[in-house]
């Protein structure tokens, strides 16, 4: 089942140089005006571990995580006939995740909707961030993210609720539409050496004094088995999410930082230990290492690019490089037709959708269409 991240209240990792949880307060306003970045799709999610299945009839049902995280509610009249609904854990590569990305399956076509349901974040909301913060995205058969015609919240009961007439791959997620989005790396030779990367989206917090983002992502080891001395060692999974951050343009500086953790299991049982990543630009980790910025950093409107090392002697090094932008010229994207297929251009950071083909046939289109040589039909 998938794993809830454990959320740290107020961020501390990353909120420091601005007083405690006082950013939500500040009467400043961000200097970083942007267009809406194109949606474009994401690689679909890989499985973490089993499906769990449930087989339930007209009468109705659910299907939830161990943990609560997320909850199948199958209403009376939603399935005609006794009906197999199954659930697989996977990494997640929507914008702005905040759970694992769920794959809810029935082996039977639904004959009425079902609801989806995510549970928020309960002790650990940072300032700034409430229930009605964060939504579910599902990803549609092109690999876009897609919001549910409506959602409902339960602040009693701490929710999030979609109700749809289809199954697909589901996520919580922050609500708004990520500022940038990018790329990292991770060298990581401090205790068991590893490299990594991934995947982030920053989120504008427009209250703040200086340009400030909550963060949200994904890392994932480069291999499937690390290497400790004589030792191998298998983490728990290769993806794991980064814990919701806070990131920040200070001055000429990008601070942040990761806050990822495997569990390894060791040919060496002396080894087998949580590892954690411990990449962050402000000496939280590793105090008595030196760290400085390497080259020249990009800290625009539309990009924030650069790198950082620290350096503790003999004991290793940690090292990450970072690529985050508010357009990416030439991904794929969705024009606002939905049978036409596109790839993005980008000016000054604000990126256009510019229609280059048809969407496969059979592509759904509409309310009830689908789309034929380009053209919706039935819809």
């Amino acid at each position: 089942m998938p794993v809830r991240p454990s959320l740290r209240a107020c961020a501390p990792l990353l909120l420091l140089a601005v007083a405690g949880c006082t950013l939500g307060s500040s009467t400043g306003t961000s200097s970083q005006p942007r267009g809406t970045p194109v949606p474009t799709a994401t690689a679909v999610g890989t499985p973490l571990g089993l499906a769990t299945a449930i087989q339930i009839g007209p009468e109705g049902g659910a299907l939830a995580a161990d943990d609560g995280a997320w909850t199948l509610t199958v209403p009376a009249g939603a399935v005609a006939a006794a009906t197999t609904f199954s659930a697989t854990p996977l990494t997640s590569h929507a914008p702005g995740a905040l759970t694992q990305t769920v794959r809810l399956e029935a082996d039977q076509p639904l004959a009425g909707p079902v609801k989806v349901t995510f549970k928020g974040l309960g002790s650990s909301y940072p300032s700034g961030v409430a229930l009605k913060s964060l939504a579910i995205r599902y990803q549609d058969a092109r690999g876009f993210w897609v919001a549910p015609d409506g959602l409902s919240y339960d602040a009693a009961a701490d929710t999030v609720t979609a109700t749809t007439p289809h199954l697909s791959d589901w996520a919580l997620v922050l609500g708004q539409t990520p500022d940038l989005q990018g790329t990292f790396t991770l060298t990581q030779t401090v205790g068991v050496p590893f490299t990594a990367s991934g995947t982030g989206a920053l989120y504008a917090w427009t209250s703040a004094t200086e340009p400030t983002y909550w963060m949200t992502g994904t890392v994932t080891l480069d291999a499937d088995t690390l290497t400790a001395g004589s030792a191998t060692c298998t983490p728990d999974a290769r993806a794991h999410d980064l814990e919701l951050s806070v990131a920040e343009v200070h001055g000429a500086d990008f601070r942040w930082g990761m806050n990822a953790r495997w569990a390894l299991t060791c040919t060496d049982p002396s080894l087998s230990q949580d590892l954690a990543t411990l990449f962050d630009t402000l000496q939280i980790n590793l105090t008595s290492c030196g760290g400085s910025y390497v080259g020249t950093q990009v800290n625009g409107d539309s990009f924030i690019q650069g790198q950082y090392t620290k350096t503790c002697g003999t004991g290793g090094v940690v090292s990450a490089t970072w690529d985050f932008r508010a357009c990416w010229d030439g991904l794929s994207c969705q024009p606002s037709d939905p049978c036409r297929t596109g790839t993005t251009t980008c000016n000054g950071g604000i990126g256009t959708c510019n229609p280059t083909g048809n969407a496969a046939d059979g592509t759904p289109c509409g309310t009830s269409g689908a789309c034929v040589a380009g053209a919706c039909v039935g819809g």
